[in-house]
């Protein structure tokens, strides 16, 4: 399962909690919602691991990929 895996990568790195849909009633979510967003210092450590995980110039680098792709394929 790619999404559980790529949760499970976000959770590794303290940026999310992961709660399988089928291990889990709709009071366990709340719950567990609820316990982070009252923890305000684990709520900014999360914020601040996912800031470390994010990709903020995934645009630039397609774009640049594709040039690179283009002026390869102008070589050939």
């Amino acid at each position: 399962n790619h999404q559980e895996k790529n949760a499970r990568v976000i959770e590794k790195n303290g940026a999310a909690v992961v709660v399988l849909e089928k291990q889990i009633s709709g009071k366990d979510m709340y719950e567990t919602v609820k316990s982070i967003i009252l923890d305000k210092a684990k709520m900014a450590e999360m914020g601040a691991n996912a800031k470390k995980m994010a990709v903020t110039d995934g645009t630039e680098k397609i774009f640049k990929e594709i040039l690179r792709l283009y002026d390869e394929s102008q070589k050939a």
